[in-house]
């Protein structure tokens, strides 16, 4: 009787064992985990650095930052302006074999108008310069790199890591993330396929004439832009009502909108603009005629997440 009991005993055991009990957790199922590391002293340093799996694939994600003092000046309507004179700034994402997926690099030195973004994916190197607000050619060579790197499973690795990236992202302390922003948006997908769907119902185009009025942003001295800014975040029209069904405009890759130092999503004409461009023409993201609006879409996001102006006027 004692072994019939024990026998029974043992057999529902197995059974309860067997059962999930939660989640079950691994690796795949977190987003990025990131390390800060032990404080410097330095308030203008700033660093981070941790890892993610993307289809079984860990990468290491790393930034570190560095800027002068800040300080304020007058501006022409009365009011100041924080800015700083210098400002570093780096970011990568590294497969575990120690292949570089990107690295972007962000510097900005206001004493001999400098300011340029260099992202390099697949050993070729895209540079944004952000003072002209323009993207600088690149050589023939450097192009078909890329457009093979664009088909890789590398590639899709690091948007996949990119996107991750965005659910860590710290609003209140940009500064080393602006070069992984940079790729964030470079590797933005295109919206035609949701805009050609949204065309077909009245409702979902009103939702798009929603968005398009209330851009949070544009690119100043831009042909065709309304000279009064209109703040996305103090619309009376509910984010949930808007940014979701279509997230037309967001300034991310789909509807992972970059949010700006107050946590607001931010959109962007511009970003539309370059979202469409990657749609309509060969090669997608990596397409020399899209790196213009590139280069304005990332200006719109670096004013509308730094602290201090970083653009030099």
């Amino acid at each position: 009787m004692l072994s019939r009991n024990a026998s029974i005993f043992i057999i529902f055991a197995l059974c309860i064992g067997s059962f999930p009990l939660g989640k079950t957790t691994n690796a795949q199922d977190h987003g990025v985990i990131l390390e800060q590391p032990p404080d410097d002293g330095n308030p203008n340093t700033r660093e981070f650095s941790g890892g993610y799996w993307s289809g079984g694939q860990f990468v290491s994600v790393a930034a570190y930052s560095v800027r002068s003092d800040s300080y304020y000046v007058p501006t022409a309507d009365g009011g100041w302006e924080e800015q700083v004179d210098y400002l570093y700034s780096d970011g990568n994402q590294t497969k575990s074999d120690g292949t570089n997926l990107a690295y972007a690099v962000d510097e900005l030195d206001r004493s001999s108008d400098y300011n340029f973004l260099r992202i390099t994916l697949g050993g070729s190197t895209i540079v944004i310069d952000l003072q002209a607000q323009q993207g600088l050619p690149v050589s023939d060579a450097d192009q078909e790199a890329l457009n093979a790197w664009a088909a890789s499973t590398d590639a899709a690795t690091t948007r996949d890591t990119s996107i991750a990236l965005l659910d860590s992202y710290d609003p209140a302390n940009p500064e080393p993330w602006l070069p992984h922003l940079g790729v964030v948006l470079l590797l933005a997908p295109s919206s035609q396929g949701t805009a050609k769907i949204r065309k077909s119902r009245a409702n979902e185009v009103t939702f798009e004439s929603i968005v398009c009025r209330l851009t949070s942003d544009y690119a100043p001295n831009a042909p065709n832009t309304p000279n009064r800014m209109t703040s996305f975040a103090s619309a009376a029209v509910p984010l949930s009502r808007v940014a979701r069904p279509q997230c037309f405009g967001c300034c991310g890759p789909g509807c992972y909108c970059i949010r700006d130092r107050f946590g607001n999503a931010i959109y962007s004409d511009w970003c539309r603009q370059h979202d469409q461009c990657v749609g309509s023409h060969t090669w997608g993201y990596v397409n020399p005629r899209c790196y213009g609006l590139l280069a304005v879409s990332i200006v719109v996001v670096w004013r509308r997440t730094a602290p201090f102006t970083l653009i030099i006027r």
